[in-house]
């Protein structure tokens, strides 16, 4: 299954054309794989997404994990947008929601962009009380490599999150994180994302991922790649585990 994933994902990345630019990690905001970088939406942009994470499992009895989730340019410097989940573990559903919004500093604070943002997330656990996760962060991303005033191949981010668990009682920490980004041509970018472990919030290793990305037709874009994520926790947290993820994107508005 994996293999013929891989198989069609680099059909497409072959046979396709067109722009690359932002979209939405799977958190929610503009970014790579989990982490945010500090790029908005075009203002009047809309993007959706819809994702496979081939999540089964048959340790823990887990299925593959199905993800929704969208961005809209509000204002020239300020992102919204909204994510969904869905995990089956032992056949029980794990459904959560988030809201999400981001904004760009009119000054950067080491060059380049700034931004700051927050994700408000709630999952309806099948046993125990709902959770509630809160998410802060503040990140940089700035060229690297480039011409001055021109081509800007290699894109930094850096960043930290503050992240916390609540369901009666809470327990919260602050992570950083790291994403650089390769844009090989118009049309097709390649990305590698890391974040900080934390035991206190539940993560089994630091979160690592990898991710192709490429434009086509003027408003669609496929993504691929594989990241430790936890579906469990719908991104939040990373497990001991990489797997496989593919991305249909649909944008349209301001480009």
């Amino acid at each position: 299954m994996r293999l013929l994933l891989i198989t069609m994902l680099a059909v497409a990345l072959l046979a396709a054309a067109g722009t690359a630019y932002g979209y939405p990690s799977l958190l929610g905001p503009t970014g790579e794989v989990v982490v945010p970088t500090a790029n908005v939406a075009n203002f009047g942009t809309f993007h959706l997404a819809g994702t496979f994470y081939n999540t089964e499992d048959d340790t823990i009895v887990l299925d593959n994990t199905q993800i929704a989730r969208g961005t809209f340019g509000l204002l020239p410097l300020l992102e919204v947008g909204a994510a969904f989940w869905r995990a089956d573990l032992d056949g029980a559903r794990i459904d959560t929601i988030s809201a999400n919004a981001k904004l760009k500093l009119p000054i950067s604070l080491i060059g380049g962009t700034t931004a700051v943002g927050a994700i408000l997330a709630r999952s309806d656990e099948p046993v125990g009380s709902d959770i509630t996760t809160t998410y802060a962060y503040l990140v940089n991303t700035r060229g690297l490599l480039g011409i001055p005033g021109g081509s800007q191949p290699f894109k930094l981010t850096l960043g930290a999150n503050w992240t916390r668990f609540e369901d009666g009682e809470s327990v919260d920490d602050i992570r950083g994180f790291a994403a650089l980004q390769f844009d090989v041509m118009e049309m097709l970018s390649l990305a590698a994302e890391y974040q900080m472990e934390s035991g206190d919030l539940g993560d089994a290793d630091p979160l690592t991922s990898v991710i192709g990305r490429l434009g086509f037709g003027g408003n669609w874009a496929v993504e691929g790649g594989v990241t430790n994520a936890d579906p469990l926790t719908a991104g939040f947290t990373a497990t001991d585990e990489h797997n496989l993820f593919v991305s249909l994107i649909f944008g349209w508005g301001g480009e």
